[in-house]
């Protein structure tokens, strides 16, 4: 990513480092210090978007500003986790994101990553121009599109999401493959009808992601930190 930044960053100018140093220097500085990285990126990432392209600075903005407060006590790694919901997304399958959530930790930081995911799914709708849900709410971008977004129906997918999320491994357990595909397959629909209610109307790839939900939930249960629900 840093050194795709540096690349399109320059706009045919020789940048200040090459691409690959840069892109070095940012991986070593996260192995060292990667909460720190991770904020130093964002905010670089922020302002460079405030200066070449303001409207698209508010909707990063709003997306990534609420990682560190949420997500302060979880693993780095987990600070990452939320930005693959969009790109389900783009796959059709964003409703199975909440089973990638429901591997993250602790109850609150799974619930934490739900809530993130679905939020950053809503506004990467207006960044990207895709549906991914139900379409970019009516807004005039910058931070007219992040209050669209907020007041929206669609804001009940960040509840929905956290609650599925914390409470999957309490549901499937992992101890018998049967009662795991019973619970996991309950989950799923209990997710995907809570989605539609409410909603009200089923958003894009309601099915298919209510699936891979289903199919996520069961695999061997490896977390993203391993930890023990509660």
């Amino acid at each position: 990513l840093a050194a795709a930044a540096l690349n399109w960053g320059a706009g045919g100018a020789e940048p200040l480092v090459s691409p690959a140093t840069g892109a070095l220097a940012v991986a070593l500085g996260a192995l060292l210090l990667p909460r720190i990285v991770w904020v130093a990126m964002a905010v670089i990432a922020i302002v460079w978007l405030a200066d070449v392209a303001p409207e698209q600075a508010w909707l990063v903005g709003a997306a990534v500003l609420p990682v560190p407060f949420l997500l302060r006590l979880a693993s780095p790694v987990t600070w990452s986790v939320p930005a693959l919901a969009p790109v389900m997304g783009l796959g059709t399958v964003a409703g199975g994101f909440p089973a990638v959530a429901g591997r993250t930790g602790d109850v609150w930081t799974r619930a934490a990553v739900g809530a993130l995911g679905a939020w950053a799914t809503l506004l990467a709708e207006p960044l990207l121009h895709r549906t991914l849900v139900l379409g970019a709410p009516a807004g005039h971008g910058g931070s007219d599109a992040v209050w669209a977004v907020v007041t929206s129906p669609s804001i009940a997918l960040v509840g929905i999401w956290a609650v599925a999320a914390a409470l999957l491994p309490f549901l499937v357990r992992g101890r018998l493959l049967v009662l795991d595909i019973v619970a996991a397959t309950g989950w799923a629909a209990g997710l995907a009808a809570a989605t539609q209610a409410a909603l009200g109307t089923a958003p894009k790839g309601l099915i298919v992601g209510a699936i891979v939900a289903a199919v996520l939930a069961i695999l061997p249960r490896a977390q993203l930190r391993p930890r023990d629900a509660r």
